[in-house]
């Protein structure tokens, strides 16, 4: 069971996902993320006690979730990586419901390589601060 499923995008399909996962209780609390174009579609979700809250702001939606559904449309893939970027948790599972994954790998290839990027940039930092003080020993 997760502690906290986020849903982005509560549509006709995450809407369905949040549904199934709370029939299954497969997680103690299932949250809504949307547009603020999208409120009123998330407040009747809440309503219909399909999803326990709802946020338009990303970093609180996702705060402490264990579990994220990306059920946007598959144009919209690379944006919700954007807006997930500085909020990744690696103790978080992330799956898309994306109906082709040439668009979602080649997102996802474009904000792994950055992160790659920054943890390699870390690292040389990290080294030369070791190197500088063991020269100074």
């Amino acid at each position: 069971m997760f502690k906290r499923l986020c849903v982005i995008g509560v549509g006709l399909i995450g809407g369905s996902i949040a549904k199934a996962a709370r029939v299954h209780d497969l997680a103690q609390t299932i949250v809504g993320f949307g547009r603020l174009d999208d409120v009123e579609n998330l407040q009747i979700a809440q309503n219909l006690n399909v999803i326990d809250e709802f946020y338009v702001d990303i970093e609180r939606a996702v705060l402490n979730a264990d579990c994220v559904i990306i059920a946007t449309p598959v144009a919209a893939t690379e944006n919700v990586f954007k807006l997930l970027q500085p909020f990744w948790s690696a103790q978080t599972v992330y799956f898309d419901v994306g109906s082709t994954k040439g668009n979602v790998i080649a997102a996802a290839q474009v904000f792994l390589v950055l992160c790659r990027t920054i943890l390699f940039l870390l690292i040389r930092l990290q080294a030369r601060k070791i190197v500088a003080l063991a020269r100074r020993w």
